[in-house]
């Protein structure tokens, strides 16, 4: 059974709809980038795509690796300050000589719809951050969509990024979710005997090939959170049989159109969902 993020994408783009039918003007998302390489420019135009389909109001700055931290850090305070921004998206990676950690930290947490900031991810241990991180929400987004209990459930996570595996772990542990997660990497001893006991499994370890069908046990659910290129033709973590999944009754999403897809639209929530709050804010007063 292939888990289609656009289905799901299309459940919150309803949504979407019916918040921005709510708001008193149009939100609006600034992105910001330094000198970008053609896949981080591939990323930011998909974000632009996005905000024009659902009519989100969406800037784009530019720096050049000349202009310095300084320079960046003064743009991410402008969008701060500019009471039009609903959401500030920091392109990454950064070039080299950048801090990455500083920047991101510069972001206001209430605008960080990405939820990628220190406040926001130390938050999640609290269950209460402003925004949590896309990718990590799109997962369970894409079980909760498909009706695919966590609660109770035994949950296999390959990764450990800041991004997906470390929040998503906490996110499963929620009061809401009730799940046990299990985090692996492609370090742990014994990952293919984990593999194959797994009846939820969620790959995010940014390497083609790090699960193959054939490790599977008949009926998994399996959730390809990666993005790989190889031989020109994107592709995700689990390396596939199209004929075995049948066979062995596999579910999975797939790469492109799986996670990425409900990753971008989630963000765009986030952007709607804070101009919304500071609409009734406003009423309120």
């Amino acid at each position: 059974m292939i888990l289609s993020g656009k289905e799901v994408s299309k459940a919150i783009k309803a949504k979407i709809a019916e918040m921005m039918g709510k708001c008193d003007r149009t939100p609006h998302l600034v992105t910001i980038s330094v000198s970008p390489d053609p896949s981080t420019r591939s990323y930011i135009n998909s974000q632009t795509k996005a905000a024009k389909k659902l009519d989100i109001d969406h800037t784009h700055r530019e720096l050049e690796t000349e202009s310095g931290m300084g320079k960046l850090i003064e743009v991410i305070e402008e969008s701060n300050q500019d009471e039009s921004v609903d959401g500030i998206l920091l392109a990454l990676p950064l070039p080299e000589g950048y801090d990455k950690l500083q920047a991101i930290n510069h972001i206001d947490p209430e605008k960080d719809v990405e939820g990628i900031t220190a406040t926001n991810l130390g938050l999640l241990f609290y269950e209460k951050p402003f925004y949590y991180p896309c990718t990590a929400q799109a997962v369970l987004e894409i079980l909760k969509h498909y009706n695919i209990k966590v609660y109770g459930k035994d949950i296999t996570i390959i990764g450990r990024s800041t991004t997906v595996g470390k929040p998503l772990d906490l996110m499963i542990l929620e009061k809401s979710n009730n799940g046990t997660p299990t985090v692996c990497h492609t370090r742990t001893a014994d990952l293919k005997q984990k593999i194959k006991e797994a009846k939820i499994l969620i790959v995010a370890a940014g390497k083609h090939g790090v699960v193959e069908t054939n490790m599977l046990s008949s009926d998994t659910v399996v959730i390809d959170v990666g993005i790989n290129f190889v031989d020109g033709k994107l592709v995700g973590d689990v390396k596939r049989d199209k004929a075995l999944e049948k066979e062995k009754n596999i579910s999975i999403t797939p790469v492109p159109g799986g996670v990425g897809t409900v990753t971008t639209t989630l963000l765009m929530s986030n952007v709607v969902s804070r101009c919304l709050a500071i609409t009734k804010n406003l009423e309120k007063n």
